[in-house]
């Protein structure tokens, strides 16, 4: 089983209907971006911008995903496999776009709810997404949480390290000034 792609009883989660996944991811995320640009009363451009962000972020999670459950377990699994199985976890992000709906007219404090509402919504994708990845690679629920929220622990260890190293050169620069 080393080194194979692990290939699903069926053919896989996207063999079954993959342009039904694929709609699914992309109107989830552009409902994500539209509520943002909502909310925030931004621009079109903007919504197209939060899209391709969250496409892109959505593409390297599969990616961290992928390469984390490799490197743990030594067994490939496939990139099809993982986007057909994380796909439905994302039809909750469809409920963010009629809380910015409903939270906009109420100013500052529609804001203020609106982004508890999000967190709520993201929590609850995480829990879904955690499923999902126990149900793609067999694993404990404590593992496929931790893998779920891979992405942001690794985003915040990097912002961490470049905290600092900057800190680190401003320390340098200050000793350097002070001699």
């Amino acid at each position: 089983m080393n080194g194979e792609v692990l290939a699903f009883q069926d053919g896989g989660p996207l063999a079954q209907k993959p342009i039904q996944k694929v709609g699914l991811v992309i109107s989830s995320l552009a409902s994500w971006a539209l509520a943002e640009t909502y909310i925030a009363r931004g621009t079109p451009a903007q919504v197209l911008f939060g899209f391709l962000s969250f496409a892109t972020a959505f593409v390297l999670a599969l990616f961290v995903f992928a390469q984390l459950a490799e490197l743990v377990r030594g067994t490939r699994y496939s990139y099809a496999g993982w986007f057909g199985g994380v796909a439905p976890a994302f039809t909750v992000l469809h409920l963010l776009l009629p809380a910015a709906i409903l939270c906009r007219p109420f100013g500052l404090s529609g804001i203020f709810f609106y982004e508890i509402a999000k967190v709520a919504i993201v929590l609850r994708l995480l829990k879904l997404l955690s499923h999902e990845i126990r149900t793609i690679t067999g694993w404990p629920v404590w593992g496929a949480t931790l893998l779920a929220m891979s992405p942001v622990l690794l985003t915040g260890l990097g912002i961490a390290l470049v905290m600092a190293l900057l800190t680190a050169a401003m320390l340098v620069a200050m000793l350097a000034l002070a001699l």
